[in-house]
């Protein structure tokens, strides 16, 4: 039953291609070799989008976007497939096939209010980095991702970016990785969404109307944490605290 499904959800899968990995090692390649590799795939996935309009569009590119064995070794593995392990690409999708209508709801009206730069890539994008690289490498980095992309909306540099800086923190730590915590992963989230639509100001009060938006996003970008949504009123509530926060 398990493969059935797994197939369904792949129904006209490209020829493998080499599957770009948030925690792949150096290995025989260099990162930069690695890091365009990991480009042009995503590249493709992006310009795909560009032409598939709205949330429901952009999720119809997952489907046939990931090689099969790939995700069949994540779904055999005895670890399962924790967020945390995914890369762009797979998690997109799987918040797509976990998501609330609350999360789709308020991901559109993001779009809304804020146009392009608001779009649900970018949305993923940032929830994606704040998984996998929050309480990892400096706490800045992704903000200033948020920033970039409103200008350059390049979403490709800043998956190199932040894989390459990931990466040099994950040799540094070696074993003894630091244990992120969930609240600062979620605060950083919602402080790198607040400067990606909104545009505000570290520390800036978010408006009336676009904090239960935002809220609703955090928390389906959390939906496995258990008090996700409270967890995401208290970071939102709390970013005058952070004003400093990402000096």
């Amino acid at each position: 039953m398990l493969l059935q499904s797994a197939f369904r959800l792949l129904p006209d899968a490209p020829p493998a291609v080499a599957r770009q990995t948030a925690l792949a090692g150096p290995g025989p390649l260099s990162h930069s070799a690695t890091a365009c590799r990991s480009r042009q795939k995503h590249g493709r996935m992006h310009a795909q989008a560009e032409d598939s309009g709205g949330v429901g569009g952009f999720f119809k590119q997952l489907q046939g976007g990931l090689p099969i064995v790939g995700l069949l070794s994540r779904l055999f593995s005895p670890t399962g497939m924790g967020l945390e392990d995914l890369s762009y690409p797979e998690f997109s999708r799987r918040i797509y096939e976990t998501s609330s209508a609350d999360f789709r709801t308020a991901a559109e009206e993001m779009e809304k209010r804020y146009g392009k730069v608001s779009q649900l890539r970018y949305i993923l994008l940032i929830l994606w980095m704040s998984r996998l690289g929050g309480g990892l490498i400096p706490a800045n980095h992704i903000p200033k991702a948020a920033q970039r992309i409103r200008v350059s909306f390049d979403i490709e540099i800043e998956i190199e970016r932040f894989l390459q800086a990931r990466q040099s923190k994950l040799e540094e730590y070696g074993m003894a990785r630091p244990q992120s915590k969930t609240q600062e992963q979620m605060a950083i989230a919602m402080d790198s969404l607040c400067r990606l639509g909104p545009g505000l100001k570290d520390g800036q009060a978010i408006s009336a109307e676009d904090e239960p938006i935002l809220i609703n996003i955090v928390t389906g970008g959390f939906a496995d944490v258990d008090g996700a949504s409270e967890l995401a009123s208290s970071v939102a509530s709390g970013r005058q605290s952070r004003a400093r926060a990402y000096v």
